[in-house]
């Protein structure tokens, strides 16, 4: 179904106000509200796909900043965008954290704090507006401007096969609001969801390539219950297949390369994340803990800043010491102690998009697919064949 003119967006309940008038003006220029809403919504998603907050679990709303690049505001919004953003700013919506240095970085702003549970979901209908959230427009956008390192000629492919994907609106809709309704989901990822789903029925997709080679969009956001249940590819029946511990599986290839691979703790590591049993066995050991609390506890300790007493490094050091002082020492080595993620992400992308898929479109003419970083899903009568080069190629890592 091709994307009609209005598009749904959710903005915070103070600037409800720009629903209900055409312009407002300020600083002697006229400014559209549907372009306002629109950059709220878009810098609601900025945080909402965060990678900052992909990596720590303690940062906050005012934590996650980003940066406003002038040449893609002024494609999207005109040769007034930076009153578009004074009137923000001076709306307090957003701040500026620094300000931009000619040819080397763009303006770096962050979202002042507001209440989640004052989020509304408004309808605009601008023709020009909705154009720009198009297939084409946004195609060319977003692999224009950014520096990953998937093959360009993939990125098309990728983007492409989002469009062949379709939802079950009212029953994904209708699991969402039930799992809210009992307390099942944070409000933050409520919305995130719900404007994934709205965004899917209509066609306006969210997607960005970054630079350490991971593909966000609308669908890495669903609940897995949505998307194993609610979405089809070509109107087909999906599955998906998996890395069952990903980033410690890069960490045991990373370790490898770079530590002795013949010690015996290091070993007992690697023999433990290739058979899918890593976070099993610190669930074992820890009493007490789920799975999803010691996933939880790894990725704080992978990719956070490593407090000395905090609980989750006091318990992920007692099982493997060594380990522990390798990521301590990999993050104060490159001066930053994102760097360990950035790495695991960028060899877990060279591995699901370089190889698997690679492979996978040489090889399954005509099949359409889309990833959830390290998963894939496709229609489930491919499974047979992607099974098997997922599989093979994962053995021989």
């Amino acid at each position: 179904m091709p994307p009609t003119k209005y598009l749904y967006q959710f903005i915070p309940d103070k600037f409800n106000y720009l629903t209900k008038t055409k312009t407002v003006e300020h600083k002697g220029i006229n400014l559209k509200t549907a372009y306002l809403i629109n950059i709220i919504h878009e810098l609601i998603l900025k945080f909402y796909f965060s990678n900052k907050k992909y990596i720590d679990y303690e940062d906050t709303m005012e934590d996650v900043k980003f940066n406003l690049w002038s040449i893609i505001l002024r494609r999207k919004y005109g040769a007034h965008y930076n009153i578009y953003i004074d009137y923000l700013v001076d709306n307090e919506f957003i701040t500026m954290v620094s300000n931009y240095y000619a040819s080397k970085k763009a303006k770096t702003y962050k979202i002042n704090h507001f209440d989640l549970d004052s989020i509304k979901r408004v309808k605009t209908n601008d023709a020009i507006l909705a154009k720009k959230n198009t297939r084409e427009y946004l195609e060319q956008s977003f692999t224009s401007y950014c520096k990953s390192p998937i093959d360009p000629k993939m990125r098309k492919k990728l983007l492409d096969d989002l469009y062949f994907i379709s939802i079950d609106y009212e029953k994904a809709l209708s699991l969402l609001n039930d799992m809210k309704d009992k307390g099942q989901i944070e409000i933050n990822k409520y919305y995130k969801n719900h404007t994934s789903i709205d965004s899917i029925k209509n066609h306006y997709l969210f997607f960005k390539f970054d630079e350490y080679g991971r593909f966000h969009t609308n669908f890495t956001v669903l609940k897995k219950e949505i998307r194993q249940k609610y979405l089809q590819i070509d109107g087909e029946e999906i599955t998906e297949i998996d890395i069952r511990n990903s980033q410690p599986l890069f960490l045991s290839i990373l370790l490898r390369e770079s530590a002795d691979p013949s010690n015996e703790e290091i070993k007992k590591f690697e023999w433990l994340v290739r058979e899918g049993l890593f976070y099993d066995y610190l669930a074992d050991h820890f009493k007490g803990q789920s799975r999803s609390e010691i996933k939880l506890l790894t990725y704080k300790v992978l990719f956070g800043h490593n407090g000395i007493n905090s609980t989750e490094n006091k318990m992920f050091k007692s099982v493997f010491p060594n380990i522990y002082d390798y990521v301590l020492k990999y993050k104060e080595v490159n001066e930053d102690y994102r760097y360990l993620a950035h790495t695991l992400q960028k060899k877990e992308s060279d591995f699901i998009f370089g190889v698997v898929i690679k492979e996978i479109y040489e090889k399954i003419p005509g099949i359409r697919l889309f990833t959830v970083h390290d998963s894939i899903s496709y229609p489930i009568k491919y499974k047979n064949k992607v099974e098997e080069i997922f599989k093979r190629n994962l053995k021989e890592l």
